[in-house]
């Protein structure tokens, strides 16, 4: 009886050990996926939620939105919730970009599996500061900031480019 339990016991540990190792080799590879990803340069950032600097998180399931960056260009249209500090005639509610990138860096840290883009893109209200962190599994955090409004943040996934997207 305790050598049929000690046998149980072994098989147990050594099926668990071979599936934390499958495991951790899915997210190495998931990793290299979104890695490869960014650095072909051709990518889409899809919004789920919005965080405006003050006030409650903000559901973006029906409302279209994106940020896509194209070898050296970025396109964006972003809804906007809060205040804006430096108005003009044709201020839009949403922070929209259509421009090259400048100042774009990339971060690769390979022991935390995460990637931070930094850049500069101009839009219809000034310059826009954008950094975006984005974990193994693709899920990104955005921060959009300049200097007609409050720094927001969006949260997201990336994926790769498709013909049927909007700003083609």
């Amino acid at each position: 009886m305790n050598r049929t339990l000690l046998v149980c016991g072994m098989l147990v540990l050594l099926f668990s050990s071979a599936s934390g190792q499958d495991m951790a080799e899915k997210r190495r590879q998931q990793f290299e996926n979104i890695k490869n990803l960014i650095c072909s340069g051709e990518f889409r950032f899809d919004a789920v939620n919005v965080k405006p600097r003050i006030g409650p998180s903000i559901g973006l399931a029906t409302i279209n939105n994106y940020l896509e960056i194209k070898n050296d260009s970025v396109q964006a249209y972003l809804p906007y919730f809060g205040e804006v500090r430096i108005a003009t005639y044709n201020t839009q509610g949403a922070i929209q970009m259509n421009d090259l990138l400048r100042g774009f860096q990339i971060t690769i840290k390979e022991k935390k599996r995460n990637i931070q883009l930094r850049f500069l893109a101009g839009g219809a209200a000034g310059e826009h500061r954008v950094i975006l962190q984005v974990g193994r599994s693709g899920w990104a955090t955005m921060q959009v900031r300049s200097m007609a409004r409050p720094t927001i943040s969006y949260y997201g996934r990336i994926r790769p480019l498709r013909t049927s997207d909007v700003s083609k």
